[in-house]
């Protein structure tokens, strides 16, 4: 049996084969797909990015040629969809998921897409999947790689949902270099934890380190800036680099304290200013 990887993310040569080498694959039953080679209106032999809604009749002719491919790996799938709207549902079915389906189905292949999960705070991990609902609805099974709120340098994989079976436990993996220094993974068991609960943690993590942040940015702002005086901002954005607070975290603490920026001569550096308290007239 063989694979198909398509991978708009990782090099061939200095990341898929090095891991696949790590793990023992066997690399002849393994095709990495490129890019598409056409003719342009010049005539000229061009190499464009694979689209699924332009690109399944080559795929087929591929598959013709390989007709022990059982497995297609799309990572990440957003990346193969051309043109078309990842976050309107219709379209997505439409255009790019079910002819892939008919695909998969005509074909006896498996299709393991691969997506990432978007920043938001839902508590349904499908939800958190980034682009349309229409990715893991039209799955038929879903997993989430996420990081173990235990155990820093492992990585859970975690059951979201089977159209086909029921729910199952978990498993616990390590990401580590073998003697030659590529990377393998050590399984570590299996692990009850929730997907939902895992992004909910990471979620409420990552608010408490921004709130985090956000006390650090208004303390440089305060300390640098007493009520009443003016600084060059460009220092201030020096201390905050310093203590890796990021651009848009500095704005918005400035922001919330009333910090106000204006340019000192015409074509001078900024000057940040926090308004002193107004006396009343007598």
């Amino acid at each position: 049996m063989r694979s198909l990887i398509f991978s708009a993310e990782d090099s061939a040569e200095d990341t898929i084969v090095p891991r696949l080498i790590a793990l023992g694959a066997q690399r002849g039953k393994i095709h990495i797909a490129g890019r598409v080679r056409q003719a342009n209106e010049a005539g000229e032999i061009v190499r464009r990015a694979v689209s699924l809604n332009r690109d399944l009749p080559s795929i087929e002719r591929l598959l013709d040629k390989h007709s022990d491919i059982r497995l297609l790996i799309i990572d990440p799938v957003s990346a193969y969809i051309g043109r078309v709207d990842s976050h309107k549902n219709s379209e997505l079915r439409i255009e790019i998921l079910d002819p892939l389906a008919d695909l998969a189905e005509r074909r006896g292949i498996a299709v393991v897409a691969i997506s990432h999960f978007n920043k938001g705070s839902g508590t349904n991990s499908l939800e958190r999947v980034a682009g349309s609902i229409a990715f893991p609805a039209a799955a038929r099974c879903v997993w989430g790689i996420v990081r173990d709120a235990q155990d820093p340098d492992r990585r859970l994989m975690l059951f979201g949902k089977s159209n086909l079976g029921r729910e199952v436990r978990g498993l616990a993996f390590r990401i580590l270099p073998d003697a030659d220094g590529r990377t393998t993974i050590q399984w570590c068991g299996e692990v009850s934890t929730k997907l939902d609960d895992a992004l909910r943690y990471e979620a409420d993590q990552q608010r408490d380190a921004s709130s985090r942040k956000l006390d650090i940015a208004k303390s440089i702002v305060t300390s640098m800036l007493p009520a009443g005086t003016s600084r060059l901002y460009d220092e201030i954005e020096e201390r905050a680099r310093q203590m890796d607070i990021s651009e848009t975290t500095l704005r918005r603490a400035c922001a919330d304290l009333g910090v106000k920026k204006h340019r000192n001569g015409f074509s001078g550096p900024f000057v940040a200013t926090i308004p002193g308290p107004v006396c009343p007239d007598r």
